[in-house]
């Protein structure tokens, strides 16, 4: 940014970013002192920033986890609200899973298969990306807690499968765990599926965000900048890759299982402090340390649809 260079990585972070002036200025004072054997000296009563314009006030960025969480309250007390609570969990879950991955605000959203999460690693193979077709899929982290609410999701899934085998609406919820359709779908009052799309995405937004969809991804962005983690896997978690050399790179020397051993702690902090989740509880683990069996078991709710 300081010298017009990003050195092989994406320039889009920038944009995203917000870094105080004065941290921005201390750094580069910082590595003119150690370069040229002088002490520079930096105004401390820089109050501006560089970078995004998009920042939410913690009080903003809580509004839309609120209102997410009405929401399914509302429906679960509804009489016969099954339908509704269904819908309204799919919401809350698709709306937590971009929060925590950056999930474009695009269609792709409703192409997700259950078969595209990876629980034992606490990673999801994601296709948000419109062009470039050479990085079409990437990988992102969900940590911990976003499995958790995937966890109960198709718990309910299976119950509604069982209890309705003989309705449209049971056979849905029977091809989602055998990932025949798409993870967010969900029925209509007259039964027929239909997909998550980014205008339903925009719907269960506050209205002041609805024009500004993609500001989850400036709020991602800039949370994992505040917690210094490194740029090389905040650019993987939000999908920026504009060079052969990157994180999943055949000769990186990181694995994908790194990128959410690393990043996984971090997200949960963030979904938490957003509210978009409670705290991790062990009875909804489908987080498995890498076990693959133990996976398997977790998802035996779904295996039986098969």
């Amino acid at each position: 940014m300081a010298m017009s260079d990003t050195f092989g990585m994406s320039s889009i972070p920038a944009y995203y970013s917000s870094i105080p002036e004065a941290d921005l200025a201390k750094t580069i004072a910082d590595i003119q002192s150690r370069r040229f054997g002088e002490q520079i000296s930096v105004s401390t009563q820089r109050t501006g920033f560089v970078g995004s314009r998009l920042v939410l006030t913690e009080p903003a960025a809580k509004m839309w986890p609120r209102m997410l969480r009405e929401a399914l309250k509302s429906a679960s007390r509804r009489p016969e609200g099954w339908a509704d609570e269904w819908r309204a969990h799919r919401d809350h879950l698709a709306a937590a899973l971009c929060a925590c991955t950056g999930h474009r605000p695009e269609d792709a959203l409703g192409r997700i298969f259950l078969g595209d999460v990876i629980p034992e690693y606490g990673l999801i193979i994601l296709q948000d990306k419109q062009v470039d077709a050479l990085r079409a899929s990437r990988i992102a982290a969900t940590g911990r807690l976003w499995l958790s609410d995937l966890r109960r999701y198709l718990d309910r899934l299976s119950e509604i499968a069982t209890e309705r085998s003989g309705l449209a609406e049971g056979q849905l919820a029977a091809a989602i765990l055998r990932g025949e359709e798409p993870l967010f779908s969900a029925p209509v009052p007259d039964g027929v599926a239909i997909r998550m799309t980014a205008a339903v995405l925009r719907q269960e937004m506050p209205p002041e965000f609805q024009s500004v969809d993609n500001f989850f991804r400036h709020r991602l962005n800039q949370r994992l900048l505040a917690y210094r983690v490194e740029p090389e896997l905040r650019h993987a978690q939000l999908g920026w890759v504009v060079s052969p050399a990157h994180l999943h790179s055949d000769l990186s020397p990181r694995a994908p299982t790194d990128l959410s051993r690393i990043l996984g702690p971090v997200i949960d902090e963030l979904l938490v402090a957003d509210g978009l989740v409670p705290p991790f509880d062990p009875q909804d683990a489908m987080d498995f340390g890498g076990d693959t069996h133990a996976a398997s078991r977790g998802l035996e709710c779904c295996l039986r649809f098969a």
